[in-house]
């Protein structure tokens, strides 16, 4: 809920205006293409990759962020994930498939 509340606060801001505005025409996958130009604002360190799994499921591997050793850390971030992508659909499922002390492995869906 946490993390659900910062994409929420995130997406209010004037990029949350032009990212709603482009919803009809930009599919989660678009959009989570360009998450890995967004990671500097978000964590510090680290960063990530976007892997497309087909057209509503992607993989997205977070690295080099200490603050994943813990739990509630890796359930706001995933929270913070599928919020964000609840911009561009409103049925999408986020879940940890893997996660050490400074990784993060989720996979998204939307419908």
């Amino acid at each position: 809920k946490i993390g659900s509340y910062v994409s929420k606060r995130i997406m209010g801001t004037f990029l949350g205006t032009l990212m709603r505005t482009a919803s009809a025409v930009i599919a989660p996958g678009s959009a989570l293409r360009h998450y890995p130009r967004l990671w500097d604002r978000l964590l510090w360190g680290g960063g990530c990759t976007v892997s497309m799994m087909d057209g509503k499921d992607a993989r997205i591997e977070s690295r080099g962020v200490a603050m994943f050793r813990y739990r509630y850390f890796r359930i706001a971030y995933t929270g913070l994930i599928r919020g964000a992508a609840t911009v561009f659909k409103e049925s999408v499922h986020a879940r940890i498939r893997n996660a050490t002390d400074n990784s993060l492995t989720i996979d998204i869906s939307w419908f």
